[in-house]
């Protein structure tokens, strides 16, 4: 699902060279076009379809038209979804609510259809509907969606003319022209040199291969990402461009040669990575850091220098991305990537190369359903209607599928995904929260929507095994499953309850990801795991998890990230095994439950220490953070006036996050401080009366966010003067801390003439300007 929405956490940072956000080039008047279409027009709900064939920049247009200044001001509220082919309404509509509202839907509210519906009316909204394939997908949503009488819209992209044509209503369908010689030109520059200019005897084979990319937006940007690589001489742009014409074909032919070309000349070690793609659904939106884990897994990295595998991989990524063979969707506060995309068209070209060559078999969503291998070392299978519809004849036994159509399955087997959607997902974990797991009832629906996998055990060889987001349909065997699985380097799984020494064994384990509602206690079998690098898990690992045995190492040096340990206050020390943290999110406790406890937090001893999650029951007089951290959120923290300086002393952070925190006296004085590169700063659901800030406590900020913060009426007036501030969000605050935000807006377009300052406000308020 693609979530367009109001991103609390961060302003699009600057990009990197290999970072860059896709700019529209050529689609200026298409989009001009459009925006009046969505602004003027009838009264009454009314769909404005953009159609077209894939790769010519239907999305591209559509995003350019939700974010442009006059439908923001237009519409009071707007949301975005992505259909795409397998499609969830419920999670769909969950997505919208979110968007509308700015909270998650309660599952335990009434029907979420009439609940979005309800929020809708009364108001102006925009909704946008990406990649439609069959009109069922509008009959299913729009009744959710308020006809009225205040000018709303729903703009659906789609390849399809006959989709447009059906759920048209009153404006007739637009389909956005090719781009002209001179647009694509323009285009093929920027892919190719980034900010320079293209050097003069480039100019003649630039201008001609600009042409045979033939107005297809998609082909111009992957033979840019070609050209981006080859040296900047006559004859290796020549050969870009016989390559090209050696190849007479229709449109649709040259974005797909335009694919091919950009894979050939990938090296080989990318292009194995690129084909790693295929474990993603259709216009999944994938983190970043989980594919450069699975590259590591998988052995797809190799590293002959001093740098880390990890560091490698980063680079192998970038690579990739300056190819626009992926697309980046998100970036975080620092640059980094940290969501990406693959085109519908790129992502079809991936599925059928790893079938060709044997590098990976995929199974479900519009791909194939009937295993049948070969000499595969990969399965992936990615859960949808037709696929779960076969799966009952098996009696929803994944394992008994797979080997229907062949003996040889699992044999040399050495990776494994089963991904499913999000309402099959959230099913389980509903039925894990709800009485009738502690009571040994289960649903037949439950029992409808979950699978087994009970000779996964049998999979010796087994290196990677992803089933993060499936249901697991017996636990009676997980343990014998589990135990047999030894070479696996990564793993994830859901689980009701975990044990770790279920995974204790698994000694060559280097990330392990697990959804669970409870972590039982266990004994302290991580220190065998000395190979860790990568551990999230749904809950907290108890501390007893973490006691020193006597037996075998007792540091995990090559963990990186933690995110779930949770310690007592006298334990606190454990925290120097771990010497080469990145990221840690970590909850302190107290043995003595009935008194709150100080405690002076000493983790300066992680000197590689980037991103810090903390929550503490005890009050924390003094920070002892390294100083090479960058981001630091504290929840449920008490925030004394002694400890502030700290925090704010740190030389390299970026992003400061306050949620559910008590600040002493409900105030925050930083008028004596500075925060030097402090970009982001949050606040979330907290009370804070008063807050003093001097004209120099925060000189680089560009993003303020306060979220349910009650008892404030007003942003300090200092935060006019701040020349590097870009965006103020106020999301369900009073109305005075509102009337505050927009004020300050005004001021600054009073002072410096410029219209820099973006303010976002939800619910929507009165005087809201943009």
């Amino acid at each position: 699902m693609e979530d367009v929405n109001i991103d609390e956490n961060a302003p699009t940072p600057t990009p990197t060279t290999q970072v860059t956000e896709e700019e529209p080039v050529g689609l200026e008047d298409d989009a001009d076009k459009i925006i009046k279409l969505l602004t003027r027009g009838i009264r009454e709900r009314d769909v404005v379809s953009i159609f077209g064939m894939p790769g010519l920049g239907k999305t591209t247009l559509a995003k350019k038209i939700f974010k442009d200044s006059s439908v923001v001001s237009h519409f009071d509220v707007r949301a975005w979804v992505t259909i795409s082919q397998s499609y969830d309404v419920r999670e769909l509509l969950r997505n919208i609510y979110k968007q509308v509202t700015g909270v998650k839907y309660d599952d335990g509210e009434s029907d979420i259809a009439d609940v979005l519906r309800k929020c809708l009316m009364g108001k102006r909204y925009l909704i946008v509907l990406d990649d439609v394939w069959e009109v069922d997908a509008w009959d299913e949503l729009r009744l959710c969606f308020p006809i009225g009488k205040q000018g709303n819209r729903i703009m659906l992209t789609t390849r399809l003319k006959h989709v447009a044509m059906e759920v048209k209503n009153c404006t007739d369908p637009y389909s956005p022209r090719f781009l002209t010689k001179e647009a694509s030109w323009k285009l093929l520059q920027e892919k190719a040199f980034q900010k320079e200019t293209c050097p003069p005897e480039l100019q003649d084979v630039g201008v001609q291969i600009a042409e045979y990319c033939k107005g297809l937006p998609l082909t111009v940007v992957l033979i840019g990402g070609i050209l981006a690589k080859k040296e900047r001489n006559v004859s290796e742009w020549c050969e870009v461009a016989n390559n090209l014409t050696s190849h007479h074909g229709s449109v649709e032919s040259e974005s797909n040669l335009a694919i091919q070309l950009s894979y050939c000349y990938l090296p080989d070690h990318l292009r194995h990575c690129l084909l790693t793609m295929g474990v993603f659904r259709e216009d999944e939106k994938f983190g970043a850091s989980k594919l450069m884990l699975l590259w590591v897994a998988e052995g797809l990295v190799q590293c002959s220098d001093e740098r880390g595998l990890e560091e490698v991989a980063e680079g192998y990524l970038s690579d990739i991305i300056s190819s626009s063979l992926l697309m980046v969707t998100k970036t975080t506060f620092d640059g980094k990537v940290k969501y990406l995309q693959i085109h519908d068209l790129v992502r079809d070209f991936v599925l059928n190369k790893a079938k060709e060559e044997k590098f990976m078999q995929v199974i479900g969503t519009h791909n194939q359903y009937q295993p049948s291998y070969d000499e595969e070392h990969r399965v992936c299978i990615h859960l949808d209607h037709k696929l779960r519809h076969d799966l009952e004849r098996f009696n929803n036994k994944v394992d008994i599928f797979l080997t229907s159509g062949s003996t040889s399955f699992g044999q040399d087997l050495k990776s494994f995904f089963v991904t499913n959607n999000a309402d099959d997902f959230l099913a389980y974990r509903d039925f894990w929260s709800s009485e009738s797991s502690f009571h040994g009832t289960i649903s037949e629906e439950y029992l409808s929507r979950s699978y087994h996998f009970s000779s996964v055990g049998d999979l010796k060889l087994l290196r990677v095994l992803d089933f993060k987001n499936c249901i697991p349909g017996d636990y009676t065997n997980i343990v014998d499953i589990l135990q047999s699985l030894v070479y696996l380097r990564y793993l994830g799984m859901c689980f009701e309850k975990f044990f770790f020494e279920w995974v204790s064994h698994m000694c060559d384990l280097e990330t392990l990801l697990v959804d669970s509602e409870r972590i039982v206690e266990g004994t302290p079998n991580i220190w065998k795991m000395t190979k860790l690098k990568h551990v999230d898990v749904g809950t907290l690992l108890p501390r007893e998890i973490f006691a020193i045995s006597e037996e075998g190492p007792s540091k995990l040096e090559n963990l990186r990230a933690f995110k779930g340990m949770c310690l007592c206050r006298e334990d606190i020390e454990l925290i120097e095994r771990f010497p080469n943290l990145q990221k840690l999110l970590l909850v302190i406790g107290d043995s003595d439950i009935y008194e709150v406890n100080s405690l002076v937090l000493k983790l300066d001893v992680l000197t590689q220490l980037q991103s810090l999650v903390l929550g503490s029951i005890c009050n924390i007089t003094k920070y002892y953070l390294p100083s090479s951290l960058k981001e630091l959120i504290l929840r449920a923290v008490n925030i004394l006036a002694s400890a502030t300086s700290t925090i704010a002393a740190l030389p390299n952070l970026q992003r400061l996050i306050f949620q559910r925190c008590i600040f002493e006296q409900e105030e925050w004085d930083v008028r004596d401080m500075e925060f030097p590169v402090l970009k982001i700063l949050k606040f979330q659901s907290i009370h804070l009366r008063g807050w003093h800030v001097s004209e120099s406590s925060f000189p680089m900020l560009e993003s303020l966010v306060l979220r349910s913060v009650e008892l404030l009426e007003k942003i300090p007036d200092s935060f006019v003067d701040i020349g590097t501030l870009t965006s103020i969000k106020v999301i369900y605050c009073d109305d005075n801390l509102k009337a505050s935000a927009l004020e300050i807006k005004e001021e600054v377009e009073a002072t410096t003439g410029c219209d820099n300052l973006k303010v976002d406000i939800l619910p929507h308020y009165s005087r809201y300007t943009t």
